[in-house]
């Protein structure tokens, strides 16, 4: 006596009076699966195949989508860490799914149910099995239906061109060089074109699949501008009103405007009407310029590209550039040291990037602060960042050049941030006379 595992339920199957495929009418919100798939998904989703494109389409869909949910299939599962693995190749993927837990860790299979009931004994490593779906199309169609099914609302094919490309020096991918497999690509293509229901969801990084459903949009992460006002020193909310005024005025795209400070109780939004400020508390009370270290771990901030200014900062002209920088971590190269050092007043990064920075300090912040002589070089330590000057020449400069030896008497024509690094503070110079060193008319006129 044959005795079925719980994997599969004949008795679900007969309770089905009509099959429903999925055509054109999919149960969403229903999964078809043995045993029922318990979780439900939202969002993105990157489907990645394993054609000769893979490598390069993924790394480009990471860069729109980061963090999307990764569904591997076939031999790519072997190549990347994937979530999620699925294939119609269930005696490949049992490999497949062995070289992944040995890289990556553990990894659960999908597979289409076949009429054969045995099959689900005979073939116990995969996880779930997929039914009542139209017959036809790739491993990476039958991963778009069962990411549709489980929630996903934006599908990214990525390896799956659906067309031949060029000879790869190993197999990592398939390329269908070198074979007669037109025949199976034209059957694979039609099987995408009759199950037309998908095609709203489905988007493709490459190939004839990314002329059939078009290449994802490009999503700007929101942006947040943020400053720390710490009591004690010489800034008030003067100085964050000001900072606010010159980014509204040199930045298109729309931002949030964050303040962590110690100083909430002072702040009257009526005294600044037309600032919009979200005020965040200062939790740990780290003095001077190391309070800025809670604003790499501030949850406000997550999931947004941060841009940190600090409030001796003039914006001079056009900020959009800056602000759009993409990679992880960005600050200024310091003003006043030969080399490579880290400067900390202006700093861009993803809001959730830089959280080991703020938990390596919390960890041990006496030790930090007795080893490091400020928040910079701790900063410069603990991250390999990027420097604004080099990336963007002559845009970011310093109110005292040369290391401090030198007066900005006159903006560069590309110049877009002022630095006020030291003494004086631009308060400082808009109430001094000509006959005083540090004068500069246009000080008076772009820090309003």
């Amino acid at each position: 006596m044959i005795v079925r595992p719980m994997a599969y339920n004949p008795e679900e199957l007969r309770a089905r009076k009509k099959p429903q495929h999925f055509l054109d009418a999919p149960i969403v919100g229903d999964p078809l699966s043995s045993p029922r798939y318990p979780q439900r998904h939202s969002g993105t989703c990157i489907i990645l195949g394993s054609g000769w494109t893979a490598d390069d389409d993924l790394e480009r869909a990471r860069k729109i989508r980061p963090g999307a949910f990764l569904i591997g299939i076939n031999r790519s599962m072997r190549n990347y860490k994937c979530d999620m693995g699925v294939s119609l190749d269930r005696q490949g993927a049992k490999l497949w799914q062995a070289e992944h837990e040995e890289k990556f860790g553990l990894i659960e299979l999908h597979s289409r149910m076949l009429k054969q009931r045995s099959v689900v004994i005979a073939e116990p490593w995969i996880n779930y099995w997929w039914y009542n779906y139209e017959a036809g199309g790739t491993s990476s169609w039958l991963a778009v239906k069962i990411a549709h099914a489980i929630g996903f609302q934006e599908i990214i094919l990525c390896g799956v061109p659906l067309e031949k490309g060029p000879s790869l020096p190993t197999d990592r991918w398939s390329d269908w060089s070198g074979r007669s497999q037109q025949g199976v690509v034209e059957s694979f293509r039609q099987a995408l074109l009759r199950d037309h229901f998908y095609q709203p969801y489905v988007k493709s990084m490459s190939g004839w699949t990314r002329e059939l459903f078009g290449e994802p949009a490009i999503q700007e992460p929101d942006l947040a501008i943020a400053c720390v006002l710490k009591s004690g020193g010489v800034y008030d909310w003067g100085y964050v009103f000001k900072l606010f005024h010159g980014v509204s005025k040199h930045l298109d795209r729309p931002f949030k405007f964050y303040c962590l400070t110690d100083m909430a109780g002072s702040f009257s939004p009526k005294t600044y009407e037309d600032m919009q400020v979200q005020v965040i508390p200062l939790t740990y009370g780290w003095p001077k310029w190391w309070s800025k270290m809670e604003m790499f771990r501030c949850p406000a901030l997550y999931g947004q590209r941060v841009v940190f200014i600090d409030l001796d900062t003039i914006i001079v002209g056009d900020i959009n550039q800056l602000c759009n920088y993409t990679g992880e971590f960005i600050a200024l190269n310091d003003f006043n040291r030969l080399g490579s050092h880290v400067g900390s007043g202006l700093m861009a990064f993803d809001g959730e990037g830089m959280k080991h920075l703020f938990n390596t300090f919390k960890d041990r912040p006496e030790f930090q602060m007795e080893r490091h002589r400020g928040d910079q070089n701790f900063i410069y330590d603990n991250s390999k960042p990027d420097f604004w000057q080099s990336l963007y020449p002559n845009q970011v400069v310093s109110f005292k050049p040369d290391r401090g030896r030198g007066i900005l008497k006159m903006l560069p024509e590309d110049a877009r941030i002022v630095c006020f690094h030291g003494k004086p503070k631009p308060r400082d110079v808009i109430n001094m006379d000509e006959n005083d060193r540090y004068y500069c008319p246009w000080v008076k006129e772009h820090w309003v």
